[in-house]
Parts: C-alpha cells; sequence; structure tokens
C-alpha cells in the first residue's frame, strides 16, 4: 500500500507540530518574547489548526457492528467546511460505511 503524498505531508507535518509543542512544553528550549510566540504559533499551526475530528460509532464489539453509522457529537458546523479541501482519514476502513458517513456528511459543503 502506498500513501498520497497529501497523508504523507500531513502526518510529517503535524508530527513535527507536535513534536515542537512538546519540545517548548518540555522546557528544553526556552524562547522570549516574539521568539515564543512565533515558535508557538509555528507549532500550533502544524498541529492542529483547521483540524476537525468527527467521532462515528458503528462496531460496538468483535465482529458486531450497528446496522448503520452513527455520528456522535460533537460535530464541526458544516459552514466550516465550505469551500475547502478535506483529508477524511479512518483509523481501520473494513467496509467503508463509515468514511461513506463523513463524505456524506461533507459533500454538500465542500
Amino acid at each position: 500500500m502506498h500513501p498520497a503524498p497529501s497523508v504523507i505531508l500531513f502526518t510529517v507535518l503535524s508530527g513535527m507540530g507536535f513534536g515542537l509543542l512538546a519540545f517548548l512544553g518540555l522546557g528544553a528550549a526556552q524562547p522570549l518574547g516574539l521568539a515564543a510566540f512565533l515558535l508557538w504559533g509555528l507549532g500550533y499551526a502544524l498541529a492542529v489548526k483547521n483540524l476537525s475530528v468527527i467521532n462515528v460509532e458503528y462496531y460496538t464489539g468483535v465482529d458486531q457492528r450497528l446496522e448503520m453509522p452513527i455520528m456522535l457529537p460533537p460535530t464541526p458546523a458544516a459552514v466550516d467546511l465550505s469551500g475547502l479541501r478535506v483529508l477524511i482519514a479512518d483509523d481501520v476502513a473494513d467496509t467503508g460505511r463509515t468514511l461513506e458517513a463523513v463524505r456524506a456528511f461533507c459533500a454538500d459543503h465542500v
């Protein structure tokens, strides 16, 4: 399996952002003033800016699932997705029904 370059780039950059935030939070570097603000901003932007999570429940146990996937609150406001390019990722894509549910949610707005 070969992931798309956008997935690789997103993973690398968000990992760098979280690493930078952890590095700053642990006090490994102690920048002051504007440098501290800029480094924190860079870490935040790389790690979590414009990141939304949708929790979809489908599996209830081993080899047991609901009839249809359901989105659990809180869900992002669909208006926040207007005109954006969206990357949808799933931790386990077995039947694809959770991906279908999220894609359908985003389809009218993206």
